[in-house]
């Protein structure tokens, strides 16, 4: 209540401290409804009080009111290599990078229970806004029936189709290449992406064209990256000196693989971006669903590199490109907002009692007869729309899940 009656007297910013798990959900619950951007830091941390806990507190205030704390940029002997011509700028000039992650419930729901007694999947999407800049400035979520592995096709349309509007708004322009990286799917769904996912992105861009002759007059390439880190493979120098420690026996951050061992059927290539410091690295492989002819193959991965330094809080290089660092926070952000709305008791999303008033079927079997899975699809994108529109972010524009 407090903190609502700080945003009805116009304060934007909540910096609060405090020890417990539900202060913090319920904090970033309210800014559903009161746009008012919160910082929670636990109390132990504060007396802390040293020089990485302060670096820390300004990092993620700064990118909360929209600040930058640095930018990438290349290397001075890289430029001079290309005959001083700087590669990343010229990549990132006008560039739209998107990300997108899903948080799947654990355990698989009872397939007669109505949507309303079920946990969903949550997507989390985050997105650059200024042309020749990665940080992530915008992010959004989502929400669709549990165990989805595919994000549902119109919630994909309405943010992908934010975020380019949002790019322009921003930077004047739209922009001439998107970029979108997909993470949370198993190589073994490669296809459902490429068949099911890709075809709304490019659909959306249509769309979009036909509504502004701006964007239609403009030569927009898209390039769809799927992103997997649950993978086998692990990368080796050819001689190790097991006196070294983890991060000199590990290959360096940047070693990246896109021959022989990689997929043959869609340009693939395998990459550890990060600093291992214990045990060995585990790599991500990147297979390029849609667009691989946009730029040289080898643009492709020096960017996706790149964007491993784009956090923005961390300084080192994360295993995954910012854009799907910051989806999964959102994604996970989804499920803590959405687990906060039912500890209010807001609407009728209680957890499942022994009660047979939350099921389709009364004591007759596990078989939903078609009229009844007719019922269930209908009653299923009903629920779904009116819990994305209850538990839909506020703050539109701004990283405030730093």
């Amino acid at each position: 209540e407090r903190l609502e009656d700080y945003a009805k007297k116009g304060y934007d910013f909540a910096f609060i401290i405090g020890d417990t798990d539900q202060l913090h959900h319920g904090m970033k619950h309210i800014e559903l409804n009161t746009k008012l951007t919160t910082q929670h830091v636990k109390t132990s941390t504060v007396l802390k009080a040293n020089n990485t806990v302060l670096d820390n507190l300004a990092y993620k205030f700064n990118l909360k009111a929209r600040g930058v704390n640095w930018e990438l940029g290349s290397d001075s002997s890289l430029i001079s290599n290309l005959q001083n011509r700087d590669l990343l700028k010229s990549l990132m000039q006008n560039t739209l990078f998107f990300g997108i992650d899903l948080s799947h419930p654990l355990g698989r729901a009872d397939p007669n229970l109505k949507p309303e007694h079920v946990d969903p999947t949550c997507v989390g999407f985050a997105s650059n806004l200024y042309k020749g800049q990665a940080n992530m400035s915008k992010g959004d979520f989502g929400y669709q029936a549990p165990q989805k592995t595919i994000v549902n096709a119109a919630l994909l349309e309405a943010k992908f189709s934010a975020s380019i509007n949002a790019y322009y708004r921003n930077s004047g322009r739209f922009p001439s290449w998107i970029v979108v990286y997909r993470s949370g799917l198993s190589e073994a769904e490669v296809q459902k992406v490429q068949k099911e996912e890709v075809p709304v992105l490019k659909a959306t861009i249509d769309k979009l064209k036909a509504q502004n002759a701006e964007f239609n007059s403009s030569d927009v390439k898209l390039t769809v990256i799927m992103a997997n880190t649950k993978t086998n493979f692990r990368l080796f120098k050819d001689e190790i000196d097991s006196r070294d420690k983890a991060a000199l026996q590990n290959v360096p951050s940047g070693t990246c693989v896109y021959e022989k061992i990689v997929s043959r059927r869609v340009p693939s290539f395998i990459l550890v971006a990060q600093r291992c410091l214990i045990g060995t690295a585990r790599p991500a492989v990147y297979h390029v669903l849609e667009g691989a002819d946009a730029f040289p193959l080898d643009h492709i991965r020096y960017v996706t590199y790149c964007l491993c330094f784009s956090h923005g809080i961390v300084a080192s290089p994360t295993k995954l490109p910012g854009p799907l660092v910051s989806a999964a926070d959102l994604s996970k952000r989804a499920r803590n907002n959405f687990r906060q709305h039912k500890f209010n008791g807001i609407d009728d999303t209680a957890s499942v009692n022994s009660s047979d008033s939350a099921r389709y079927r009364q004591g007759q079997g596990d078989i939903l007869t078609e009229e009844e899975k007719k019922q269930l699809d209908s009653k299923e994108a009903e629920h779904y729309d009116q819990l994305n529109n209850i538990l839909k972010a506020a703050i539109e524009e701004g990283r405030f899940w730093a």
